[in-house]
């Protein structure tokens, strides 16, 4: 079970009792019944609901944000971001939007009639409260280009960043999504992933233009790979100010970790760092794979988990000290697994990964349990084995509202010691966003890769 940590206060009599006897009833990674009542809750946005994102404010609001259809008569096809926020304590939040239903859709409308899509990749949120989110905007049949919208604290469109609330960046090629990192200096970071042959990092003023005080017109040194390029995925910021993000080869077998400088030579390419600020890692026993996700821990030590692509898709964890695997980890660095609970005929679907205060990491995806697939969420030890502490027995969690029988988890991340996770819910008309929100980690002592907890279904509550 997590420490608490007091602030220096004073607390009520009554609070300070209720608070102790929170502590004490918690379970470690139980869903937080101070979350809507049974650490879920759900949204119907519209059709075609495509949640991919989730973010914790410091006041412990969940944000989720994706993609969602808005047909119109002459266009059936037009989709936009969503932007859903709950408050602390699960319920929707009333005061966000123009509308105040918790909703906020953004439209950017690049293309012409037919291919007006827009879709949320990531999201961000800044020390005063504004939401900053990131994804794509089809710009024509053959287009798509990076697209930012920013969110004032209650959901409305914010006209001091762009004039109206949104910025688009066409220079990259082709994108396909693009995360959002909010720097400690509070300055906006892009990392798009796009299809060229000069892939480069994108920063931004507070207006949302390119801030021209950092690298070469606001850009990083772009690294040039030519016809052999691959994918950027994400971007973390470093203890001393640099930016390390993470890469696919062109043949899509490699991890690649590029290094940019912070300070020195803000945006340069790090040649401290690997084969000039290019540091590259092949899994064992992959000949190709997916990138799932980064995480900077408390001691600058990097986690980066990939999947397999094909049979029989397994995932493996690489932990680095600087640009060197940590022999400290699993097997020189590497710890390959399969992302299957015990009860299940196949193989689960991994998608985000998060690293506790202390180290353990926290693995999320979805997989088949009692016939259904459902929201799982694991955990490992620091070292990279089976947690022997992520146990405690079942929890259930019902996604399911409307009798459907597939959730899909797509996006976890951590505040305050809980994890939050987000994603699709099923229902008998359509899918849902839905939240969830634990105490720490997850539970159950079942065999499987480490201690989870499965988000399954029950009755409707």
């Amino acid at each position: 079970m997590r420490k608490p940590v007091l602030s220096l206060r004073v607390f009520a009599l009554a609070g300070l009792l209720t608070f102790a006897a929170r502590v004490l009833s918690a379970v470690d990674g139980a869903p937080d019944p101070a979350f809507n009542g049974n650490g879920r809750a759900v949204v119907d946005v519209g059709p075609d609901a495509r949640p991919k994102a989730v973010a914790v404010q410091a006041d412990g609001k969940v944000v989720v944000v994706g993609s969602v259809k808005v047909p119109a008569a002459s266009d059936p096809g037009n989709t936009a971001f969503v932007v859903v926020r709950w408050n602390a304590d699960g319920t929707r939040d009333t005061t966000f939007g123009p509308s105040h239903s918790g909703v906020v859709t953004v439209e950017f409308d690049l293309g012409p009639v037919g291919w007006r899509q827009d879709g949320a990749s990531s999201v961000g949120i800044q020390a005063d409260g504004k939401i900053v989110v990131a994804g794509w905007a089809r710009s024509s049949e053959s287009q798509q280009v990076a697209a930012v919208a920013r969110l004032t604290a209650l959901g409305n469109l914010d006209n001091d960043f762009g004039g109206d609330g949104k910025v688009s960046f066409a220079q990259f090629g082709f994108t396909s999504a693009c995360a959002v990192l909010v720097r400690r200096d509070g300055k906006i970071l892009l990392t798009p992933t796009s299809y060229s042959p000069d892939l480069v990092l994108l920063q931004l003023d507070d207006e949302g233009n390119p801030d021209m005080s950092f690298g070469f017109g606001g850009q990083t040194e772009p690294w040039s790979c030519g016809s052999s390029c691959g994918e950027l995925h994400s971007t973390v910021e470093m203890p001393d100010g640099g930016l390390l993000t993470l890469a696919t080869n062109g043949s899509g077998d490699q991890v690649v970790l590029l290094r940019f400088l912070g300070e020195s030579g803000p945006g340069e390419l790090d040649d401290g760092f690997g084969n000039s600020g290019v540091a590259t890692f092949t899994p064992p026993g992959f000949s190709s794979l997916y990138l799932l996700g980064m995480a900077l821990g408390h001691d600058g030590r990097v986690v980066v988990w990939v999947e397999q692509q094909g049979a029989p898709w397994n995932t493996a964890l690489l932990r680095l000290r600087g640009d060197q695997p940590d022999a400290a980890f699993g097997n020189g660095g590497w710890l390959p697994f399969l992302f299957k609970p015990p009860t299940s005929a196949t193989t689960g679907t991994p998608t985000s990964l998060a690293l506790q205060d202390d180290g353990k990491l926290l693995l999320a995806g979805t997989a088949i349990v009692d016939g259904s697939w459902n929201f799982v969420v694991t955990r490992r030890a620091a070292n990279g084995a089976v947690d022997p502490t992520f146990s405690g027995g079942w929890a259930p969690l019902a996604f399911d509202v409307g009798g459907g029988l597939t959730d899909f988890v797509t996006a976890m991340t951590l505040a305050a010691g809980r994890a939050a996770v987000a994603g699709s819910a099923e229902t008998s008309s359509g899918w849902l966003f839905a939240a969830g929100r634990l105490d720490n980690a997850l539970i159950s002592r079942d065999g499987f890769e480490s201690g989870s907890t499965w988000f399954w279904r029950s009755s409707p509550q």
